[in-house]
């Protein structure tokens, strides 16, 4: 993954609004590739797909991320990914965020 400092511009994922953006990593998962599960320690974050086929998992339940697709994980929840081509990476990026709050326009 290569980090990217962030910006103050809102972003609004799921239901929630982001105020500030404290990083983005850009990362690339191999194919039939998987990053084991981890729990969010520091910052609530924003999974972003932006190439391939993959999977997910929050707190035990499953995603699909396809690009275009964006998954919310609140801090302290678990994550793991998946790479469902054995042909393609998977592109997404991850967004560090704070101020979270729930958006009532959605």
């Amino acid at each position: 993954c290569d980090g990217d400092a962030g910006n103050d511009s809102d972003i609004s994922v799921g239901g929630y609004v982001f105020m500030e953006v404290e990083m983005a990593l850009w990362c690339q998962l191999d194919p039939s590739g998987f990053v084991g599960s981890h729990r969010q320690t520091e910052y609530p974050e924003v999974v972003l797909c932006v190439g391939g086929i993959g999977r997910a998992v929050v707190g035990g339940q499953a995603h699909s991320l396809v690009r275009g697709n964006a998954v919310y994980l609140p801090l302290g929840a678990t994550l793991s990914l998946h790479n469902e081509s054995d042909e393609v990476a998977l592109e997404y990026v991850i967004i560090k965020v704070e101020g979270v709050q729930a958006d009532h326009s959605a």
